[in-house]
């Protein structure tokens, strides 16, 4: 090798060598930038208390009066509507076992007026649940067009998060051979629930607990309730329900789209 040649050679290795301490000064750049950025990331907990105070906050500029839920009660909601909107910020990066009420429900049972279905329509509009839909109109759509017509206009009815207000308001109606809708819909959501389905049950009744839903729809519809949602008595009229009876109407920009 001559001693051109050589020269060569060492400069270009020389020029290899500087090329990858360039990359790896980079590389380490990029990872320090990368661990503030992480760093910087609010944590679990973080987000589940700004979330929390969100619903609280929202919960109080609408003027719901929660003086009918025992507080026990109270404190679930408000950690599930949390929950969900954590969950539905961050998509699927979400770990199994960091969301605590995860494809757990609720039921609002009580008397009429004690502001069920306005507490369903609050969490709705800050998209902590889904926008309620009445058991009557679940029945017109299907006495008027059948289950694919029900089914076609409300797909998350079988296997997706629903809101059901006003169960047991209406007689049942027939629907597979002798079984009743509603109690139909139920069976076939608690399946899905029960196979690890995002199928997350909200409902609002005028029934006053497990032993007047037993009775209207028997005990096998009864225990499934039980087990995919917490049974939640909402008592006296709530103040709140006659102060806001516009509210809906007067703001429709807050509605989930």
């Amino acid at each position: 090798m001559d001693s051109a040649e050589k020269y060569f050679l060492d400069n270009r290795f020389s020029e290899i060598v500087k090329r990858m301490e360039n990359t790896w000064a980079a590389a380490a750049v990029r990872a320090e930038q990368e661990k503030q950025q992480e760093a910087e990331q609010p944590t679990m907990e973080q987000r589940l208390e700004n979330a929390k105070k969100h619903v609280e906050a929202t919960l109080e500029k609408r003027g719901y009066d929660h003086a009918g839920i025992k507080e026990e009660h109270w404190d679930f909601i408000i950690q599930l509507a949390s929950e969900r909107l954590v969950k539905a910020s961050l998509g699927e990066t979400i770990s199994v076992g960091e969301i605590t009420n995860e494809h757990i429900g609720f039921i609002l049972v009580g008397e009429p007026m004690a502001g069920k279905t306005f507490l369903m329509r609050l969490l709705a509009v800050i998209k902590a649940i889904p926008s309620p839909i009445g058991e009557a109109t679940l029945k017109n759509d299907f006495q008027t067009g059948g289950m694919e017509r029900m089914f076609s206009t409300y797909p998350d009815l079988r296997n997706r998060d629903f809101s059901l207000d006003d169960l047991g308001a209406l007689d049942e109606v027939k629907s597979y051979g002798n079984g009743g809708l509603i109690k139909s819909i139920l069976f076939e959501r608690y399946e899905h629930w029960q196979a690890g389905q995002s199928c997350t049950t909200f409902i609002s009744t005028n029934l006053e607990g497990y032993n007047d839903l037993k009775e209207s729809y028997g005990i096998q519809i009864a225990n499934r309730l039980a087990n995919m949602c917490a049974i939640i008595l909402v008592q006296g009229k709530n103040k709140g329900v006659s102060v806001n009876k516009r509210f809906f109407m007067a703001e429709k920009q807050d509605r989930p789209k």
